[in-house]
Order: C-alpha cells, then structure tokens, then sequence
C-alpha cells in the first residue's frame, strides 16, 4: 500500500505542464484548429500569437482564466491555449 502511495505521489512530483497553442475559426470549431506551438509556459504561447498577429485583446485574453480568446472584429481567428500533463517518463 505505502509503495503504491510512494508511487502516485512521486508521479505528481516529476509530471511537467505544456501547453498548447492552437489558432482557431471565430467559432474555435474543433477541425479548424491548426497547432502553432507546444512550449513550456503560457507567456511563450502569447510571444508566439503576437508574433502570428494576434491582437493586444487577443493576447489579454489567452492570459485569462480561459485561455481562448473571444469575439475579436478585427481579425477572421482566434486563439485556444490547452493545458496538458506529461508523466517524466514520456519526457525523459
């Protein structure tokens, strides 16, 4: 029991966030995502959609509690940022 335990909690220990950014249709349709990066944090996904052309709202809202941007006129897309986990086996 306590080797399991051990276990789960070192897997909590040595897992690595990343995250995602994907730029979208204005209706963030599931098929119209197109994957612009995986990197280490969210401020480097927001470097990367500025760099793309996303607008200064667009990049306030990726920093948001959503992380997707919303309802921009001046632009035809938006931006989605999914959180994913990877166990240090998958990275190491």
């Amino acid at each position: 029991m306590w080797g399991t335990i051990t276990n789960q909690l070192n897997n909590r220990i040595m897992a690595k966030k990343v995250y995602a950014l994907y730029r979208t249709d204005k209706w963030h349709t599931y098929v119209s995502r197109e994957l612009l990066v995986v990197a280490g944090s969210i401020r480097r996904c927001c470097k990367v959609a500025k760099d793309d052309g996303a607008t200064k709202e667009q990049i306030e809202d990726l920093r948001g509690y959503r992380h997707q941007s919303q309802c921009t006129n001046e632009t035809d897309y938006e931006y989605d940022i999914d959180t994913y986990t990877l166990n240090e086996s998958l990275i190491s």
